[in-house]
């Protein structure tokens, strides 16, 4: 039967009665297939650029190698094994985003869930300080406007954010 579901949801595509790219952001996933803003970065991400992103789970439709979450260089082995990251002041968190010269950051504002009863979507907002570098990029991104977004993540410029960090510094 889900075999089933599953084909007769994927028949219009199949015979061009529906885009790609309209039944890849309107299917339910499981936490959200983020085809639009993956698309986005896909395209165009550079050959050695890379981008930060603070959403966890990445899909297919995102580039996976060049995205670095919230493991800082050479804490790789800590991660692995403690639960706590190492503290960090702004200082540390721009200078490893200058060096690291984000070219996009990816940023949660809503998550989803599928997981109750009735497997019905639950959506809840995503407090920026509940991720490890979220208390640094909030001041900075809060009057940004995003380059693109759907209905969970935000994708931001990471040069004007770099540029912005910097500025909260001066504060």
């Amino acid at each position: 039967m889900f075999v089933g579901i599953y084909a007769a949801l994927r028949l219009p595509v199949a015979v061009g009665l529906r885009s790609v790219s309209d039944y890849l952001t309107a299917t339910p996933t499981m936490r959200g297939a983020l085809y639009g803003p993956c698309s986005y970065i896909r395209s165009r991400l550079k050959p050695g650029e890379l981008y930060l992103s603070l959403q966890g789970f990445h899909p297919y439709y995102c580039p996976q190698a060049p995205v670095r979450f919230s493991v800082m260089p050479g804490e790789e082995k800590d991660w692995l094994t403690s639960r706590t990251p190492r503290a960090i002041d702004l200082a540390e968190f721009v200078d490893y985003f200058g060096r690291s010269a984000f070219r996009f950051v990816v940023v949660p504002y809503r998550g989803e869930s599928r997981s109750n009863s009735t497997a019905a979507v639950a959506v809840f907002d995503v407090p920026l300080a509940d991720f490890r570098f979220g208390a640094f990029l909030e001041p900075a991104i809060r009057s940004m406007e995003p380059l693109t977004h759907d209905n969970l993540v935000a994708v931001y410029d990471g040069p004007a954010v770099l540029r912005a960090l910097h500025k909260s510094m001066k504060k």
